[in-house]
């Protein structure tokens, strides 16, 4: 057999192009995995940057946090409490809360020894004094101010009990006295610098909460769950929980108009908003589903304008058909009334047991 020259020739050719194939496909692959590596540590970076940026931006949520809280005790002294780090700002606010409960004011009890509080940034030198000193809680301090709220609590017990005008007068009138002689030991007792408050948290609480828990209790609105604990019957008794709710929440704003103590004010503002919102929601969940009706019953929850005929509905309307039986409690009726620029604009009233609670508008 003999040597054929153009067959080897081919076969070396190809051989030849099938090794540039081959490292033409190494090269290939060596550049995809390293433009892969490439995109993986860009793809890496990128998601490690989104987390430190969400970390920062966590940590500065919760700076603010905190920095709001001490605002709220600590007034202008807040910032320099904060740049004294986290422990130091947990540590006063949990002060914060013992003043309180000994109806002390949180922003006198505190020293700081500068004139500028503020002025250089946390973490130099100079940002916060190191004399920063918390005043001690004396036995005096807690049992004048004790005396006094305790009288104040009975008398607001009183005026909450009294069912005719003339009980109401009387009460009102021996609260206003005892509140006198308080906001006279306080004056005096802030003249002297230990920074009294109008009431501790825990007078707060017997004369803001307790009426209303107290009324649930006795409305027999409260039950146990399968796990034991108390828990408020809301559903099917919506009218009458606004309605009490509503009742005590007016007589505090009413009775403590002069009280200058922020938390309790804030407390009795935080009850009100929160009631809003309680109406609002659930007027708002029975005009979203007009077709429901009360169980076992053709009665709709939720009552239009239309069913009014030609007349628009006023409030006085549909507090005579609460009388009259033709509304129920816990219906959401719709009315008109007139703002005060002399418009027209639609209210919702939610029919209680003992009257109507309005809110307007569309």
């Amino acid at each position: 057999m003999g040597f054929n020259l153009g067959a080897f020739l081919g076969g070396a050719a190809r051989g030849g192009s099938q090794v540039l194939d081959e490292r033409r496909a190494e090269a290939e692959r060596a550049r995809v995995t390293k433009e892969e590596r490439q995109w993986q540590i860009a793809t890496e970076e990128r998601a490690a940057a989104r987390t430190r940026k969400a970390n920062r931006a966590s940590k500065e949520k919760q700076a603010a946090q905190l920095l709001e809280k001490l605002q709220f005790h600590y007034g202008d002294k807040a910032q320099a409490i904060a740049n004294k780090g986290i422990g130091f700002a947990g540590e006063a606010l949990a002060r914060a809360g013992a003043y309180q409960d000994a109806g002390l004011n949180p922003a006198l009890m505190v020293d700081i020894p500068t004139g500028k509080l503020t002025d250089v940034p946390a973490g130099q030198a100079g940002a916060v004094p190191s004399a920063m000193t918390f005043k001690p809680i004396t036995e005096k301090d807690e049992k004048d101010h004790t005396t006094f709220q305790a009288r104040l609590v009975a008398a607001n017990e009183d005026l909450m009990k009294a069912s005719t005008g003339p009980e109401r007068v009387a009460a009102q009138e021996a609260f206003d006295r005892i509140n006198a002689a308080h906001q006279k030991f306080k004056q005096e007792a802030e003249s002297s610098g230990s920074g009294q408050l109008d009431f501790s948290k825990t007078t707060r609480d017997t004369m803001l909460q307790d009426p209303i828990t107290n009324a649930f209790k006795n409305a027999g609105l409260y039950k146990r769950d399968i796990n034991g604990e108390i828990t408020l019957k809301f559903d099917g008794n919506q009218g009458q929980v606004f309605s009490i709710m509503d009742s005590i929440i007016t007589q505090n704003e009413e009775a403590f108009i002069d009280v200058t103590d922020k938390p309790f004010i804030t407390k009795l503002q935080g009850q009100r908003t929160a009631l809003n919102n309680q109406v609002s929601a659930y007027v708002q969940n029975t005009r979203n589903n007009p077709e429901d009706v009360f169980l076992n019953t053709n009665i709709p929850k939720f009552v239009p304008l239309e069913n009014a005929g030609t007349t628009a509905r006023s409030k006085e309307e549909i507090e005579q058909g609460r009388k009259s039986g033709e509304y129920r409690p816990n219906q959401v009726v719709q009315y008109v009334f007139t703002n005060d620029n002399g418009e027209q604009e639609i209210g919702y009233a939610i029919i209680t047991t003992t009257g109507t609670l309005g809110m307007g508008s569309d």
